[in-house]
This record gives structure tokens, sequence and C-alpha cells, in this order.
């Protein structure tokens, strides 16, 4: 039992979190990754990107595999299984063949670092925020620590 009887709120997780981020901005803790996805989402739907995917879906097609993306491919429930089968093994050379061959993975990078920018630049008061607070949690806790 904690000293003085009680339960913090949150358990001791909850007090180690509070002693951390005293005196830093409050920040989502996931925040950054949230920015990620984001851009990720915006550059998938980057019309550059929607044109790579159509064309690494007809040139798919012609391997004989159908898929209106990569995705498709990749999440295909059909790969659930411990040990690849053999058309698992033939469609990821026909997406790697057609990705080289359609330039997707340069456009989609490209699309992608745009995107992460834009964030980036819109969101920059969000990311100095972010920083402080890693900080302030950084300081503080090597203040517990020079205390134990």
């Amino acid at each position: 039992m904690p000293a003085g009887g009680r339960i913090p709120e949150g358990g001791c997780l909850g007090e180690a979190n509070r002693r951390l981020a005293e005196g830093g901005p409050s920040v989502g803790e996931t925040l950054l990754y949230d920015m990620a996805l984001q851009a990720g989402h915006q550059a998938e739907q980057d019309p550059r990107v929607q044109a790579g995917f159509r064309a690494w879906s007809t040139c798919m097609a012609g391997k004989g595999f159908v898929y209106a993306d990569p995705w498709q491919a990749n999440d295909d429930p059909r790969w659930s299984t411990d040990r690849p089968s053999d058309v698992e093994r033939r469609t990821a050379v026909a997406d790697v063949v057609c990705k080289d061959s359609t330039g997707l993975v340069t456009i989609w990078q490209a699309a992608m670092v745009e995107h992460q920018r834009r964030t980036i630049a819109s969101r920059s008061a969000d990311i100095e925020r972010y920083e402080q607070a890693k900080s302030t949690r950084l300081a503080n806790g090597r203040q517990v620590l020079a205390t134990m």
C-alpha cells in the first residue's frame, strides 16, 4: 500500500506520469505518430500515388493478380499462414517487379516526403510543445533518479 494509505489516481503508473510531466506542456503521447500517419494517408490520396497504384494494379493484372493497390496484396487473407505458399511467393515477386517497372516506390516516397514536410510546417507549434514536454519529462526523470 502506498504511503498515506491511498492509491493515487491511475495507480503508480498514473503517479509516475504526473511526476514526469510536471511543469511541462500537455501533449498527446502519440502526437508524432498521429502526424506521420496523417501524412501517410494524405500521400496515398495524392493523385500521383493514385495514378501509380492504378499502373501497379494494371501490371499486377497482367501477371494474373487482381489487386486495386499494394495494400490489398499485402493484406490478402490467404497469406495468414505459417508458411508462404507458392502463390504468395509469385505474388510477392510480381509485386516487386510491378513496383519497379511503374516507379511506384519512388512516386510514393516523393509524395510521402512532401506531405510530411507540409505536416511539419503546419504543425510546428505542436511539434515544439512536444519537444518541450519531452525535455521536461527527461529532466524530471533525471531528478527523480538522482534522489534514489
